[in-house]
């Protein structure tokens, strides 16, 4: 049931959005809140209220393992288990924000609120940075109402967590859903009791890279 979110988690894992100038060049940097809370006040945004909760340490999403998506799975369950959110925003990095969200996408079957996720295509505070409309976007459509589930909001498109693409790393309209034959039943019609309280663990995978 749609229904506009009030209390918003803002979830914070690093990536290109929050990145800073540093002396080995851009790096993943902590403190976002107080960047995110001072541009809402310049800007005059009117936004639900959030509070923010980051995982430590902010990385670049080109570094995210199952075991960072396991972490976000946790800190998210145990927000909307102890009542403290009625939404999540997810800020998360390009390079791997698709596999997130369909990570997250089956990791948290049945959460009764919805996750958004979004990131930046260049650093908040950059010039013609896509950050903040993304970020402030992303919290609007929560505000104004969205369906339990994950999905990804990136330059102004709304779009399923389990069914995203990242088209290239130079233009800010990055993502898209493309079109896929649907063959299967959906995921809680194979498996309903597998939902976001279920225990999970990493598993070992092997890689094999062919040429």
């Amino acid at each position: 049931m749609t229904r506009p979110a009030q209390c918003l988690l803002v979830l914070y894992t690093g990536g290109t959005i929050g990145m800073q100038l540093g002396d080995q060049g851009l790096t993943p940097a902590t403190g976002f809140e107080a960047r995110m809370r001072d541009r809402q006040a310049r800007d005059g945004q009117r936004l639900p209220s959030w509070y923010f909760r980051e995982l430590l340490p902010p990385i670049d999403s080109a570094s995210m393992n199952q075991r960072n998506w396991l972490e976000m799975a946790a800190s998210i369950r145990e927000e909307v288990d102890a009542g403290r959110c009625d939404g999540v925003l997810l800020l998360h990095g390009t390079d791997t924000l698709a596999y997130s969200a369909a990570a997250l996408s089956f990791l948290l079957l049945g959460l009764p609120v919805p996750v958004l996720l979004t990131g930046s295509m260049r650093p908040a505070g950059t010039p013609d940075s896509d950050a903040w409309a993304n970020l402030f976007g992303a919290m609007q459509a929560l505000h104004q109402g969205l369906e339990p589930g994950v999905q990804v909001f990136f330059h102004g498109k709304l779009m399923h967590g389990a069914r995203l693409t990242k088209l290239g790393a130079a233009e800010l309209d990055a993502f898209a859903v493309l079109p896929r034959p649907r063959t299967g039943p959906r995921a809680p019609a194979i498996a309903p009791a597998l939902d976001y309280r279920q225990p999970r663990r990493p598993v070992s995978l092997a890689v094999l890279p062919l040429y």
